[in-house]
């Protein structure tokens, strides 16, 4: 009875990875900077894919050292892209002129590594059940899987649930996982309602 669910992500930068490290970011163009300052921040635009949403702070110490933070993670980026960010003269900028900067976007700097997760079903195992987040945020499913002698449990971090559609969510997640149980090597795709995305999947 071995399968896998396949489970679409949306394509959400991790805010604590490598896209919060400067050394990530192509920074040549600063070549002037303001001491103990920060840019607030700063939207920011991608090619090829269709990403939106992120923004980026920059700032510097007294000693001129810059640093950068996820602000907002957006969606809808994929291993390839080019993030450019438009850091405006003033505030850490001293160069007397706006500056481009960019980050080439890699797969680990995206929650879930890339396009699509995988629920793994081994063959000593069985996916028994779904717990759904009742919470306000309504952000959580849990997976509990059984196997011989010990139990795992997935995530599925979800962006989009609310009071009103979180049972529709939890009957969609069962009823991919009932498919995967009945039919051996068919792979099946999680679809969730318009509007309602995957940021993350991990095993705990």
């Amino acid at each position: 009875m071995q399968n896998i669910i396949r489970i679409p992500l949306g394509g959400v930068l991790n805010a604590d990875g490598f896209a919060s490290a400067i050394g990530s970011w192509d920074v040549s163009g600063l070549t002037s900077v303001s001491n103990s300052a920060t840019t607030g921040a700063l939207a920011s635009t991608v090619v090829p894919s269709g990403g939106s949403g992120a923004t980026f702070t920059f700032a510097t110490t007294s000693g001129g050292v810059v640093s950068v933070a996820v602000t907002s993670s957006g969606s809808g980026y994929k291993d390839g892209d080019v993030i450019s960010v438009v850091i405006p003269a003033g505030t850490i900028n001293a160069t007397g002129s706006s500056v481009t900067v960019t980050l080439s976007v890699e797969s680990d700097m995206i929650d879930g590594g890339g396009n699509e997760g995988y629920i793994s079903c081994p063959s000593d195992g069985i996916l028994a059940f779904v717990i759904p987040d009742t919470a306000s945020a309504y952000d959580t499913w849990l997976i509990k899987q059984l196997q011989d002698e010990h139990a795992r449990d997935w995530t599925i971090k979800i962006a989009g649930g609310t009071a009103g559609n979180y049972v529709d969510i939890t009957k969609r997640i069962n009823n991919v996982l009932i498919e995967a149980l009945q039919k051996p090597n068919s792979h099946p795709l999680l679809v969730l309602p318009a509007g309602v995305t995957v940021s993350n999947l991990y095993l705990d």
